[in-house]
C-alpha cells in the first residue's frame, strides 16, 4: 500500500531545553472516523491536500500547557541569527564527540507577522518554508562577473 504524502511536518516544543523534536507525516491516505462529523483534522487535511506542491510546513508549539494555547498563526521566519557554542566530549566508549548549543538572537521582537512572535504569545506557528535557497537574481548577474 502506498501513500501520497500531502505534507511534511516538523513539530517541536519551542522554548523548552527538555523538550525533544519529533517528526510527523500526515497523508491523503488515512481512515476516516467513524462518526458522521468530520474532525478538524480532517478538515485541515483536506485543504492541505489542494496546496500546490512541494509543501514543507515548519509547526512550532509554545512550551506551554495544551489549554493555554491561543491557535494557530500562519506566518514568517523570524530574523535573527544563532549564536552557537560546541563542546567536545567523550562517549563511553572514549570516543570524541561534539555537542551543539545555542540562543537564538531575535532581530525583530516585535514584528507580530513573525514564529517567535507567535509563540511568545501562545499560538502555534506554522511557517511555510522551501529547500531551493538559490538567490535567483544573483545567479543571473554571475555570467557577467565571472571569467
Amino acid at each position: 500500500m502506498s501513500c501520497t504524502p500531502v505534507l511534511w511536518v516538523r513539530l517541536s516544543r519551542a522554548a523548552s531545553t527538555a523538550s525533544r523534536p519529533w517528526g510527523c507525516r500526515w497523508t491523503t491516505t488515512r481512515p476516516r472516523p467513524t462518526s458522521k462529523r468530520p474532525s478538524s483534522t480532517d478538515a485541515a487535511l483536506d485543504a492541505a491536500a489542494t496546496l500546490p506542491r512541494p509543501l514543507c510546513l515548519n509547526v512550532n508549539v509554545p512550551a506551554i500547557p495544551l489549554g493555554e494555547i491561543r491557535g494557530i498563526k500562519p506566518c514568517r521566519q523570524t530574523k535573527g541569527f544563532w549564536r552557537e557554542d560546541f563542546y567536545r566530549r567523550q562517549d563511553p566508549h572514549g570516543r570524541d564527540y561534539f555537542w551543539l548549543t545555542g540562543k537564538f538572537n531575535n532581530a525583530e521582537p516585535d514584528a507580530e507577522d513573525s514564529d517567535e512572535w507567535a509563540l511568545a504569545h501562545g499560538y502555534v506557528a506554522v511557517v511555510p518554508v522551501q529547500v531551493d535557497m538559490t538567490d535567483y537574481r544573483m545567479l543571473s548577474a554571475l555570467p557577467d562577473i565571472l571569467p
